[in-house]
């Protein structure tokens, strides 16, 4: 898991091999599903799985739909194969952490909980496009901070922290190093729905309706902002206002579907994902 752009797709072709993973060149989402990809890792059978991220922009990619998916995933992982590890990617070039990559942050640690945080792999990337002492030094200051305050529930948990430097090597030493764990016993979103709760009821659920209600009312702030800016400029710039004005306006619908489908799952019968989990057995 992790932002748009960090890696994720890249880290999957590295040690499958498979060219059907789809490659973005650009920061530009590519994956829009939850898929596994199988293969050998000194003589065992695994599976990588590669998901879209929560910052996924796409109109038809929705953060409430992306949390049920993982999570019905989860518990059906839960039933049917161990999962041994969870890998969170992040660009060690990102000197400045923005809303966007904390609540990134956030949701993650919401859906593992602190009992799954020793099966949890925090991995920086981009290590190998840093030139010259000066940028080393800066992606060191950076680890640092990372490790030490957005990180600290994790470090704190006793994840495991990676460099990657888009080598097959890099990449098989978080393999061997999640592989060599147990398998995790408690995933906290799991654990949660199999106790009664409803998705939205859970700490990722909790979680994500905070965070799109604070989206919505920084939405709507900044619409009353640029309808104040609009009315000051419509001689000067009235076709670039209109266009700032409708983008809001399309994010602030979207947020707003977001938060009506994440409600509308509490209402849900379990019985009903029971029903598809064992026709999914």
């Amino acid at each position: 898991m992790g932002m748009t752009g960090t890696g994720k797709s890249s880290f999957i072709k590295l040690l499958t091999g498979d060219k059907s993973v789809k490659v973005g060149e650009t920061l530009e989402p590519e994956t829009s599903e939850i898929k596994s990809f199988p293969f050998s890792h000194n003589n065992q059978c695994v599976s990588l799985v590669d998901t879209p991220g929560f910052d996924d922009s796409r109109p038809n990619m929705s953060d409430s739909n992306f949390l049920e998916d993982i999570a019905h995933f989860l518990e059906r992982r839960h039933h049917t194969k161990a999962v041994h590890g969870f890998i969170y990617f992040h660009r060690i070039r990102d000197v400045r952490v923005g809303g966007t990559a904390t609540r990134n942050i956030r949701m993650f640690a919401s859906l593992c909980g602190p009992e799954a945080m020793k099966n949890v792999a925090i991995v920086t990337t981009r290590w190998d496009e840093l030139q010259g002492d000066e940028q080393l030094q800066a992606a060191r200051k950076t680890e640092t901070e990372l490790l030490g305050r957005h990180f600290k529930d994790f470090t704190d948990g006793q994840a495991q922290v990676h460099r990657h430097y888009n080598t097959l090597e890099s990449a098989q030493a978080v393999m061997s190093s999640l592989l060599y764990c147990p398998p995790i016993s408690k995933i906290r979103v799991v654990t949660e729905m199999l106790s009664g709760k409803t998705l939205p009821q859970t700490g990722a659920g909790l979680e994500l309706k905070e965070q799109l209600v604070q989206l919505v009312s920084h939405y709507e702030e900044e619409l009353k902002r640029l309808s104040i800016e609009f009315r000051a400029a419509i001689k000067f710039n009235q076709e670039a206002h209109e266009e700032e004005v409708a983008k809001l306006q399309r994010e602030l619908e979207k947020v707003k579907k977001d938060h009506e489908t994440l409600q509308l799952s509490a209402k849900v019968k379990r019985g009903k994902f029971r029903r598809f989990w064992s026709r999914e057995k």
